[in-house]
């Protein structure tokens, strides 16, 4: 039987179980241009190469997806409809996180995002989350509360 390490308000998989705390994710919602966000994610790099699993969702083609993710290593490119709405964006960038705490934020809010990256790359243990944007904490789908069952 396997066993899992409890934390916060749920129980991680043995997987995600790891003495240094839960996995952080980032989703960055994109809707500027792809050269702007080239830009953004080189002024992030230090940052990036800390571990935190960041999702960028933005509207690009296949070749510009490949060639971000090569250039900025550490990031994931969902390619997404430029016609969705912002709440569908943001559910495609978390069921892609594959972090227990996901934060979500959006282009508007590049400040954050490099405050967030460096806070990480500082100190991978800190699970807190800025407040601001959205946070989640992602749910183990073995555990199931007494009410579903």
């Amino acid at each position: 039987m396997e066993t899992a390490f409890p934390f916060g308000d749920r129980i991680a998989p043995p997987a995600l179980a790891t003495t240094r705390g839960p996995v952080r994710s980032l989703v960055i919602i994109w809707r500027s241009g792809t050269e702007a966000l080239d830009w953004q994610l080189g002024s992030w790099a230090g940052a990036l190469r800390a571990g935190m699993d960041v999702v960028v969702v933005h509207a690009c083609s296949s070749a510009e997806r490949v060639r971000l993710e090569r250039d900025h290593a550490g990031v994931r490119v969902l390619v997404a409809p430029a016609d969705r709405e912002v709440r569908v964006l943001r559910e495609l960038g978390v069921r892609a996180a594959r972090g227990d705490i996901v934060e979500v934020r959006d282009d508007t809010q590049c400040d954050e995002i490099g405050w967030l990256l460096r806070r990480a790359a500082a100190d991978p243990a800190d699970d807190r989350s800025s407040g601001a944007g959205g946070s989640y904490r992602a749910r183990d789908p073995r555990v199931q509360s007494a009410s579903s069952s």
